[in-house]
């Protein structure tokens, strides 16, 4: 391997997804059946960030379902509208 100035080393180099991106693409696989491990060696990331990533996308669907319990209920006169 040449370390001279101004020479050039090609490396295969993965770019990170980004935040949005890698959750998106969890969302994805995790439809697909695939396990967290599967998962991040398919993106390439480490099991922990899929880890992480399926923790959140868990508790955004649990906000998600309040909000909507929440507006049903509302609508429904069962809780005070102020």
């Amino acid at each position: 391997m040449d370390s001279t100035p101004g020479t050039s080393t090609i490396v295969a180099e993965r770019r990170m997804p980004e935040p949005v991106e890698l959750r998106r693409r969890v969302r994805a696989l995790l439809r697909e059946g695939r396990s967290d491990k599967r998962i991040a060696k398919a993106l390439g990331v480490s099991r922990e960030q899929v880890t992480a990533e399926i923790a959140a996308i868990v508790d955004e669907a649990r906000l998600d379902r309040h909000e909507r319990v929440a507006a049903l209920a509302k609508r429904a006169g069962i809780v005070d509208q102020g």
